[in-house]
């Protein structure tokens, strides 16, 4: 029952955030990119928690062919030091991702809120409409014109 508790946790924790995600990103482009980035999140976040089960299951024969291999090649076996790698960015993802959700910034554009890997991830632009080349966006969709919220109606009226 112990090993199955992080993988319920995990679970628990990824349906509410999704469920979050829907409540707080009301723009479909931008809720699929937030949803998306959670998904990725995860990914990396169990990946690393499977590693570090696999270091504590062959630690003795890990240990014996990074001695084989030698250095500089063998720190790739390391996988006590992949395993901080993984669950370390897949936290950071998570723990970003839900100060996004809480922040007043909830269903803008992902835009440069996050740092590295978000960007590799997913599309930080999307959701973003742009008016005579400057990039403008509110959490609907719809562009912000001289500041205001006034959306494609006034787009419109400007063409």
């Amino acid at each position: 029952m112990l090993t199955q508790q992080p993988g319920i946790m995990i679970a628990i924790v990824g349906t509410k955030t999704r469920s979050i995600i829907s409540a707080r990103v009301p723009n479909p482009v931008i809720k699929k990119e937030v949803k998306n980035l959670a998904t990725w999140g995860a990914i990396i976040f169990v990946s690393g928690f499977g590693i570090w089960n696999v270091d504590n299951v062959l630690c003795s024969s890990l240990t014996q062919a990074k001695r084989t291999i030698g250095m500089p090649w063998s720190f790739i076996l390391e996988l006590h030091g992949w395993w901080h790698i993984f669950t370390g960015v897949g936290a950071y993802i998570f723990i970003a991702l839900v100060e996004y959700l809480t922040s007043e910034e909830a269903g803008e554009p992902l835009g440069r809120s996050f740092a590295w890997p978000v960007g590799a991830i997913v599309n930080c632009s999307a959701g973003i409409t742009t008016i005579n080349g400057t990039s403008k966006a509110n959490g609907n969709g719809h562009a912000k014109i001289n500041g205001k919220g006034e959306g494609n109606r006034a787009a419109e009226k400007t063409l």
